[in-house]
């Protein structure tokens, strides 16, 4: 019976040594889960401060560029709406103008220029002075 409580005795060794071992890696492991919270803990800090930064116009210009689309979607999207918007109310001033002519109420423009205002103003005698 020596031998076999000998035995046991090695293999309760054993055991406690490998539970100890056991021990020692889920303490690093916690360790380490607890270091890797704080460094993300950290980043999100960094994060939110650089958003707000951002959202509030600051930057550094020694440091930042800027880049500008030579053909950018949104510019030339309004600009189409522009150019077709232009097109719709000159076919109405065609149209309008058409209408006119057949009634004989267009009048032509004078191939003289009108008068600039201050002359028209003398002319009609409607002066402003000031007192």
């Amino acid at each position: 019976m020596g031998l076999q409580a000998e035995a046991q005795a090695a293999q309760i060794a054993e055991q406690s040594a490998a539970a100890a071992a056991e021990r020692v890696k889920a303490e690093q492991a916690a360790a380490s889960a607890a270091a890797l919270e704080r460094e993300l803990n950290a980043a999100s800090a960094d994060l939110a401060r650089a958003r707000s930064k951002i959202a509030a116009g600051d930057y550094d210009p020694a440091t930042t560029r800027v880049l500008h689309f030579v053909h950018n979607p949104e510019s030339e999207a309004a600009a189409a709406a522009q150019r077709q918007q232009l097109d719709v109310l000159m076919a109405e001033r065609d149209a309008l103008q058409a209408a006119l002519a057949s009634r004989g109420q267009l009048q032509t423009r004078s191939s003289t220029p009108a008068a600039p205002p201050a002359q028209r103003a003398r002319a009609g005698r409607l002066t402003w002075r000031w007192r």
